[in-house]
């Protein structure tokens, strides 16, 4: 597993995964591998998704600090890889604050930053599944990143819009199976949930899927 920053001594393990992801049903060589720590009531998410093996060949790294009431407080990420044909590099860094989020990131060179307010239910997810965790189960005013993917919201000639903040109301609905649908614009993630809230699988409305191939849980709470 890559990180951004490595684990410390004084961090604890908590909890650990591992997700492949198919397209109708087959391999795509995708793999996202995430793993929590904790230290001083504080909780530090690093996800890998590395995508190197798939057809897209982009990497993402995050890093993020959680407070004790599972809040973002700051995220790092960066992403590589080839995107409509041009070689693409973006790293950024996210501070949340109490009433708004100030984002950095530079992009292939060149450095960007936004300010947006904090929405009300708090609502943040960045582009792996394990960040669709923190979306919660109820519909709001949610703040995500720009993906570049495909997707409608990917970049498509403007690369300065990669992995910018972006405000959207989303609706979030349950599903008999336990699994909860969210839709925004013309997107739609389903996401399945362990027990104790981690990401077991997630499907997209092009066929893309992810499935858990292992869950660690070394901590309660």
């Amino acid at each position: 597993m890559r990180f951004i920053v490595r684990e410390q001594p004084f961090e604890k393990p908590f909890a650990a995964g591992e997700l492949r992801y198919l397209r109708d049903g087959q391999p795509t060589g995708a793999v996202e591998k995430w793993r929590v720590t904790t230290a001083n009531g504080y909780q530090f998410l690093r996800v890998d998704l590395d995508a190197r093996a798939a057809p897209s060949g982009h990497s993402y790294l995050y890093h993020a600090l959680l407070n004790g009431n599972g809040r973002f407080e700051r995220l790092k990420f960066r992403f590589w890889g080839d995107v409509n044909g041009n070689r693409l590099q973006v790293s950024g860094d996210i501070v949340f604050e109490e009433t708004a989020i100030t984002a950095y990131r530079t992009v292939n060179g060149s450095t960007y930053e936004q300010v947006l307010p904090v929405p009300d239910a708090n609502h943040f997810w960045f582009p792996a599944c394990l960040g669709l965790r923190y979306l919660g189960e109820g519909s709001g005013t949610a703040v995500g990143l720009h993906t570049v993917n495909g997707q409608p919201l990917s970049v498509n000639s403007d690369e300065s819009e990669a992995f910018a903040l972006f405000v959207v109301e989303m609706q979030a609905t349950q599903q008999e199976d336990g699994a909860t649908c969210y839709h925004w614009h013309e997107q739609r993630r389903t996401v399945w949930r362990n027990a104790a809230g981690w990401v077991v699988k997630m499907e997209r409305g092009d066929g893309l899927t992810a499935v858990a191939v292992r869950t660690i849980q070394y901590q309660s709470g």
